[in-house]
């Protein structure tokens, strides 16, 4: 597939409450358009792209070093935005 179907998710600044429907968005937009979008590396950068103020600043490291051992896999990349922003039913956030 050549051309993007989905529009792009909104940007997410680190809101924790407007986490869920981001990811869900992303998860979709990567699910649908990743052809379109190109190589795992380039999907990586595309998730970084749609964070701003806090979250980008969080995320900053994990992305300059493409993630766990610098494979750019976008599902690690998405799975580290979670643990950083989803809390557990204790209000602790995940670890996973």
């Amino acid at each position: 597939k050549k051309w993007p179907t989905l529009s792009d998710p909104a940007k997410f600044d680190g809101n924790r409450k407007e986490f869920p429907p981001w990811l869900l968005d992303m998860k979709y937009k990567l699910e649908i358009d990743g052809p379109a979008i190109g190589t795992s590396k380039d999907q990586f950068a595309y998730i970084f792209s749609r964070l701003e103020k806090a979250a980008k600043s969080m995320a900053t490291t994990f992305a300059q070093k493409g993630g766990t051992g610098g494979a750019f896999n976008p599902s690690a990349f998405l799975a580290y935005l979670t643990s950083c922003y989803v809390l557990n039913h204790r209000g602790i956030r995940s670890e996973n």
